[in-house]
Order: structure tokens, then sequence, then C-alpha cells
């Protein structure tokens, strides 16, 4: 069997989701995390927010990369009105933000990227709130 690479910390707060994600990834990290987040979400509150925190050269293998992506409109369909993300150190920046901005673009999710954590927080309660009067 294939071991895993890249590790995650998943952290519910509220109606907001927090990943804490350091790659590189390949296929079976994205298939334990989408299973670990569906069992997450399954307890949180609707709509929903996501901040992902990418450590360093947080990049994607492609069959990686194409299960995120196709599994994105489940997590909407679960709720995920938003995501924020903040990228830490990374090496390479440019990679990382179009892997990310094609993920979340082929699904439709408002998404933004952020220096820091309390930036992205604000944004998502600000987001959230307003989609509550749609």
């Amino acid at each position: 069997m294939p071991t895993t690479h890249g590790e995650y910390r998943l952290t519910l707060k509220n109606n907001l989701l927090i990943l804490e994600a350091t790659g590189p990834f390949n296929l079976q990290y994205v298939d334990r995390l989408v299973h670990d987040i569906q069992c997450k979400v399954s307890h949180i509150k609707k709509p929903w927010g996501q901040i992902t925190v990418f450590n360093n050269d947080s990049i994607f293998v492609p069959d990686a990369f194409l299960k995120l992506q196709s599994s994105m409109q489940q997590r909407k369909e679960s709720g995920l009105k938003v995501v924020a993300v903040i990228l830490r150190e990374p090496q390479c920046s440019f990679l990382i933000r179009s892997q990310i901005s094609e993920i979340y673009q082929s699904a439709q999710i408002p998404f933004q990227f952020f220096d820091n954590f309390s930036e992205a927080e604000h944004w998502i309660a600000a987001t959230l709130n307003g989609s509550d009067q749609d």
C-alpha cells in the first residue's frame, strides 16, 4: 500500500473548519483528508466556512489535485460557502496559488488569500453573516 505524503490537522470552531496542512500531497493523503473532512463537517452548523493554512511547499501531485478538485462539489453541497487561504513560507507560491485557485474556482466557491489568521477569520465571519441574510 502506498505511503501517505503530507500532514494535516483539522479543527472545528463554531461554523468554521480550520485545516492546517504541510505537503507535498499525494492521492492517499487526499483520500484520507476528504474522508476526515466529511466526518468533521457532519457536525458543523450550516452554512460554514473554511480557513486553510498551507505550510511550506504544499503542492499536489496531479492525481491528488484531480481528486481534491472533484471532492469540492461535495463540500459545497454540505454547506461550505467560503474559503480563506493562508500560505506560510512557500518557496513556490505562484504554483500553490494557481493550484488552489483552480480547485475553488472549479466548484464556484468564493475564496481569498490572506497573510494572517485574524484577517482570514474576520473575512469568513463577515462573509458568512452576509450569506445568512440571503
